[in-house]
């Protein structure tokens, strides 16, 4: 299906509100989730494969220590790292070893701003504020080295993308918990037709 940049992050959004994400971390989920598709990754489907894993479970932070972001967890949440390295430039000195991080890829939007090289097994990547630059997305678990040198290259914006159906539907099924159940009172209040349908 054919979806806008501004659906896939209105629908990243609720997507996340709808897995237990804050408020705060939705909004930078949507905003990941966009700028990914609109550099030719898969957004969606990183996504998608991102709050099925962290579904419902309490995040814990990353802290910074002994010269690494650590986390009291097996694995990284790909959006809390990324506010992470955004958020922190300062401590955030590169070449870096990361993870183990879930869809590695996704951090890419919060590295933009810095430019950088991310290697992984199965992953290369170069990211600058100019685009992205991939062989590959995989959504698997690894572990990264971040290196310097904002790679030269630009990429042209797409402003609607084809997107995978079934991680769509997943995030419409994680949107749906967000929305309030119809109730009798709330028809009589104005949703829906109430007793009187004149269609």
């Amino acid at each position: 299906m054919i979806a806008s940049l501004n659906e896939i992050r209105a629908m990243a959004i609720k997507a996340a509100r709808g897995a237990g994400l804050s408020w705060g971390l939705a909004e930078e989920a949507g905003h990941a989730t966009r700028w990914l598709m609109a550099h030719g990754a898969p957004g969606v489907d990183l996504l998608a494969g991102v709050l099925d894993r962290h579904d419902g479970a309490a995040l814990p932070m990353p802290e910074w220590q002994g010269g690494s972001w650590r986390v009291a967890a097996d694995l990284h949440c790909p959006l809390l790292l990324g506010v992470c390295l955004a958020d922190d430039r300062a401590a955030t000195r590169l070449p870096l070893t990361c993870g183990p991080v879930a869809a590695p890829v996704f951090l890419a939007p919060f590295l933009a701003p810095m430019g950088c090289r991310m290697v992984g097994p199965g992953l290369e990547c170069a990211v600058s504020p100019l685009g992205l630059a991939f062989g590959n997305c995989p959504d698997a678990v690894a572990t990264l080295t971040l290196s310097d040198g904002c790679p030269d290259f630009t990429c042209a914006t797409h402003h609607a993308r084809d997107v995978s159906g079934a991680a769509w539907d997943r995030l419409a099924a994680l949107a749906h918990r967000t929305y309030a159940p119809a109730t009798e009172a709330s028809r009589q209040a104005g949703a829906g037709a109430g007793q009187s349908d004149n269609d």
